[in-house]
């Protein structure tokens, strides 16, 4: 016994003296690198890094994307950062076809005399509690505005556990700095080819919203009010950070495609009975059929007396949309589909309370609020947003981010017929690849909530442009077979 306690000391022993040389080397060599602590980053802090332009101008530049910004300020600069999630990064094209990038060249066409920097600082599938991180230091940079477009992954993402001393100690160690550094340049999964075992990990950054796809796991209301409080909290965080150095905020709604994008999982209320269950479920099969048949009426009696026996499920307050916007009843398909949104399971995108959260902290802080959202209804057939503006639910086409860009420059001073729209036509003759990630993306996305014949429909129709989507068309069989899912009527109950 003694000999084996003197081995495993040794052990322990030789791996302290590693990890301490280990330590020692980084510190001698400068290595440094921000990662959090319980609020743990899927990226190292700082998001940006000295470099030099190709015009030998000393610049920072962010680690993961050719965007950056100048090191020393013009006398006559203004400089816009903006911070969010994917949708306002770009995803799933790149920030090169973003709206911070339209909106800067809407505001240096407008103010010609001034150096405008519009600096894209959104992180895709982060939450606020990171944002927070962000801003903190953008507000090294001297920024004069700061615009939030942030809240699609709040509901989506557990956000930051409850951590012992050791997981806050770990992050001050150069050698944990190092490995997380280490992680972020080896962790490909969007750019991969995606399988069944990869989405059933974990720590999978779409894990939770796989898993409540199939109704694994279900969001309780308690803990949406949970993840609405700390939004509210990190939100006003995040603007008490940006006025402290000076900036003003700009707090922009959020806006989404509702009428084109069914919600990802939906919940029977709790207590039903089988026969309960039964009824309801022929109820919107006949729904269905009838609307299969183009017999708008019909199906919207079948869904209302479905809605008599169980009104929680989304998918019922989206096929009820359908039906309305069918009979050209559009403010109230309008209503409905935002019924279907806040009550997914999923969810797929911001609630009206994350809305609602945005306007009120803008109240209380004095700061302008931008109704994303009701500005692109505007600019929207019948006020329906859909997949014209919005690649899938949340993620706005180029022409979607086009009008972002003039909705955000009209609320900085930037008339909307002074500088003319962007071509987002000639734009997307230029770059034929967005439509590919498009249909790449969504393909997977599909599978991840189980929508195995939309991936292979979305599959088959990006063949006709792109042969060498073949792979991910064969691909999805696999799918269909090791991942079984729920058929849309078969509804587990919403949890407590």
């Amino acid at each position: 016994m003694r000999r084996w306690v003197a081995r495993i000391g040794g052990v322990l022993v030789a791996t302290l003296a590693l990890l301490a040389v280990c330590e020692m080397a980084l510190r001698l060599a400068g290595f440094h690198a921000e990662v959090g602590g319980s609020e743990a980053l899927p990226f190292s802090l700082p998001l940006f890094r000295p470099t030099v332009g190709p015009d030998g101008v000393a610049m920072l530049q962010r680690q993961d994307a050719a965007v950056g910004f100048r090191q020393e300020k013009p006398a006559n600069g203004l400089r816009v950062f903006v911070v969010g999630e994917s949708s306002a990064y770009g995803f799933p094209f790149g920030p090169e076809f973003a709206f911070p990038r339209f909106l800067q060249e809407r505001l240096s066409a407008a103010w010609p005399d001034r150096t405008v920097e519009v600096v894209n600082a959104a992180m895709p599938g982060i939450g606020s509690w990171q944002v927070r991180k962000v801003v903190e230091e953008i507000a090294d940079y001297h920024p004069d505005v700061l615009v939030v477009y942030l809240g699609h992954n709040e509901l989506s993402r557990a956000g930051p556990a409850e951590s012992g001393a050791l997981a806050r100690l770990a992050p001050r160690f150069r050698f944990y700095q190092l490995a997380v550094v280490a992680a972020d340049a080896l962790r490909g999964w969007r750019g991969g080819t995606p399988t069944v075992d990869k989405m059933r990990r974990n720590t999978d950054p779409f894990g939770p919203i796989r898993d409540r796809a199939r109704g694994v796991a279900t969001q309780t209301d308690a803990d949406r009010d949970w993840a609405l409080a700390r939004y509210r909290e990190n939100l006003r965080a995040i603007v008490a950070s940006a006025r402290a150095v000076g900036a003003s905020v700009v707090l922009a709604g959020l806006a989404q495609n509702m009428s084109d994008h069914p919600p990802g999982a939906s919940r029977h209320r709790r207590g039903l009975s089988d026969d309960e269950r039964a009824r309801w479920r022929t109820a919107m099969q006949s729904a269905a059929a009838h609307m299969q048949a183009q017999q708008w009426g019909a199906a919207l009696e079948q869904v209302r007396a479905a809605e008599q026996i169980d009104a929680r499920p989304a998918i019922l307050h989206y096929m009820r949309g359908q039906c309305l916007e069918a009979l050209g009843r559009y403010a109230s398909a309008r209503a409905a589909f935002r019924d279907a949104s806040d009550r997914d399971a999923v969810p797929l995108g911001a609630t009206g309370a994350v809305n609602r959260i945005i306007a009120e902290v803008a109240n209380e802080t004095g700061s302008p609020f931008v109704d994303v959202l009701q500005a692109l209804r505007r600019a929207s057939p019948h006020g329906l947003v859909g997949s014209a503006l919005f690649c899938d639910s949340i993620h706005p086409t180029v022409e979607g981010h086009a009008e972002i860009a003039r909705i955000l420059a009209e609320a900085l001073g930037v008339p909307h017929n002074l500088v003319p729209p962007t071509d987002v036509a000639a734009v997307l003759a230029a770059h034929p690849e967005i439509q590919d990630k498009i249909y790449r993306t969504n393909t997977v996305f599909y599978l991840i909530l189980g929508w195995h014949d939309k991936a292979l429909t979305e599959a088959n129709e990006a063949m006709q442009r792109y042969p060498d989507m073949k792979k991910a068309r064969d691909g999805i069989d696999d799918f269909r077979t090791r991942d079984p899912v729920r058929s849309w009527d078969d509804l587990p109950e919403a949890a407590d």
